[in-house]
């Protein structure tokens, strides 16, 4: 058998390490309440922004709302996602 192949053999078949766990982080529930409010807050805006749309015009904060969504839900996903 050649050397490089007795060498791969052995590493593949030790055995593997525990995974590593991240430690729990605290999550600031007053923060994730304001943004939560914000994000229902600014989603309530965007079906009348919409209509505007489907008639012809562009409301100017609708991407910035959009953006904004799109900012805050992340955030809170990564908050509470474990």
């Amino acid at each position: 058998m050649p050397p490089g192949l007795a060498k791969a053999n052995a590493q593949i078949n030790r055995p593997l390490e525990p995974p590593m766990f991240a430690p729990h982080r605290r999550i600031n529930l007053a923060q994730v309440r304001d943004e939560s409010q914000e994000l229902q807050k600014l989603a309530d805006t965007i079906p009348a922004q919409i209509d505007q749309v489907t008639s012809g015009q562009l409301p100017k904060d609708l991407l910035a709302n959009l953006k904004r969504i799109e900012k805050i839900s992340k955030h809170l996903r990564s908050q509470v996602s474990p």
